[in-house]
């Protein structure tokens, strides 16, 4: 996390996005049963806690779809307001495994 939010201010929103997180997995696993590997998504967040902006960064999974599912997942998520004011850029590493689910 690069700015004026704490690493928890970013991981509690992103644990309670978590079902939502699985869904797009879980879409993944219905077109490929070993589907798995680590994806890191930066994005973007403006002064007022909205996403600005998501990409994914570099992605070993090689489903397009879980990928774009995440971004969107996360575009659509609020966090807290940086309390300077600024933009903040977040890179987070997801890892996706099918052990995890269920």
């Amino acid at each position: 996390v690069l700015g004026a939010l704490t690493n928890d201010d970013v991981t509690r929103p992103l644990a309670m996005a978590l079902e939502r997180f699985n869904a797009c997995y879980a879409a993944g696993l219905g077109r490929d049963e070993g589907l798995a590997g680590a994806m890191t998504q930066i994005f973007v967040i403006g002064p007022d806690g909205k996403v600005i902006e998501t990409n994914v960064d570099a992605s070993s999974v090689g489903d397009a779809e879980v990928e774009r599912c995440f971004s969107a997942v996360i575009q659509s998520m609020s966090f807290p307001a940086p309390t300077d004011g600024e933009i903040v850029v977040v890179e987070y590493r997801f890892g996706l495994s099918s052990e995890e689910i269920g």
